[in-house]
């Protein structure tokens, strides 16, 4: 009788663990997540699509894609409007984003809630205040760039890294050359704005030290992006690019691994590389494909997670790299194919923190969620 018990108690917690989606750490630790070894020919992706007041729909996948994820991954599109500046809560559990029906509509954010799928507006997590936008006058884009923009705010949202136009700049008339950007950093109140590079416009940036050190890439021809590390006053301003990383410059995206100490980023082959900010290590990923995007850390630092796509497809896909064997693995299969044979958008990549779901990003909004392996 008491083993009957011991193990119905058993059978349950293996249950409630298997339904429950998001972080499952015990004291703060990150659960191991292996990537699934099996890829099946043919299978049923069931999918919702979640809008504000709305009962989700149910959508069948094509059952002969030519690539098919695993049967454990669960696609529900969030949304098919425009999408920008989506980033994952803590928890693993919560998405916020910022969307609009239209371009040159104003943006709205919305939280969107991963066990229920319900979704409703909320407020934007980064500010700006008048201050600040009269000290942004020359800046390139409209007011509403600060809706969206978050990678260029601080985690706390005290400082935001931005491009401006020099204040003497003045269009001539049939001048098609580039202008002459700058990036400044500021606080979000508008006080200590600084210069902190000439002839740079900002594309991303990366916070350490407790936000007292940035990393960050910027561009004048709208390719190659050099990679700078600088004070967040501006100042000690220098070359990853030429100093440390031996000419190598970011094509795509670069993220900073959780003890802040290496950076992966695409380099000018497209080719991923994990490079220590010392110098003292320098990794080329070979992926299986020509192009490489996207990189994602894990939480514990000893994996990355990014996009391959090929000339001819065939192995495109999201791959996983553990730095640990040094092995690359195919996570999941790519495209994904729906009904009548419309592929997912999926531009943009962002693992959630517990490693049990992604985010693709392109026009709309696209959550790919799995079961870790315990």
């Amino acid at each position: 009788m008491r083993l009957t018990h011991y193990c119905y108690n058993l059978l349950s917690l293996l249950l409630i663990i298997w339904g429950t989606s998001g972080c499952l750490a015990i004291s703060g630790t990150t659960p191991v997540v292996e990537p699934p070894k099996h890829f099946p020919e043919s299978t049923h992706i069931i999918s919702t699509v979640p809008t504000p007041g709305v009962t989700p729909t149910p959508i069948i996948a094509s059952t002969m894609p030519p690539l098919i994820p695993p049967t454990n991954l669960q696609l529900v599109q969030v949304t098919d409007s425009f999408t920008a500046g989506v980033f994952w809560a803590e928890n693993g559990q919560t998405l916020i984003y910022a969307s609009r029906e239209q371009p040159g509509q104003e943006w709205a954010w919305w939280q969107y809630e991963i066990a229920t799928g319900e979704q409703h507006p909320t407020v934007a997590p980064f500010q700006i205040t008048p201050q600040l936008w009269k000290e942004l006058e020359f800046y390139e884009h409209k007011e509403n760039f600060a809706v969206w923009d978050r990678d260029k705010f601080s985690p706390s949202g005290t400082y935001i890294l931005y491009t401006r136009l020099p204040s003497d700049y003045t269009h001539k008339p049939g001048d098609f050359s580039l202008p002459p950007y700058e990036t400044w950093i500021a606080r979000t109140d508008g006080s200590q704005a600084a210069l902190v590079q000439s002839n740079c416009r900002v594309i991303q940036a990366l916070w350490r030290n407790q936000e007292t050190q940035m990393i960050f890439t910027c561009s004048v021809e709208g390719g190659w992006a050099d990679i700078w590390l600088a004070e967040v006053d501006g100042s000690n301003t220098y070359s990853l690019s030429s100093v440390v990383f031996g000419g190598q410059y970011n094509n795509d995206w670069m993220a900073l691994s959780p003890n802040e100490a290496k950076l992966a980023f695409v380099d000018n082959l497209f080719h991923v590389r994990i490079a220590a900010l010392d110098g003292s290590e320098n990794i080329r990923v070979e992926a299986p494909c020509e192009f490489t995007f996207r990189p994602n850390w894990s939480a514990d630092g000893q994996r990355i997670y990014f996009k391959c796509q090929g000339l001819s497809r065939r192995d495109d896909g999201v791959y996983v790299y553990d730095l640990r064997k040094g092995t690359i693995t195919r996570f999941i299969a790519l495209p994904l194919v729906l009904d009548g044979d419309r592929e997912a958008d999926m531009a943009e990549m962002i693992i959630s923190p517990c490693e049990t779901g992604a985010v693709f990003i392109s026009r709309g909004l696209w959550l790919i969620t799995w079961m870790p392996k315990f």
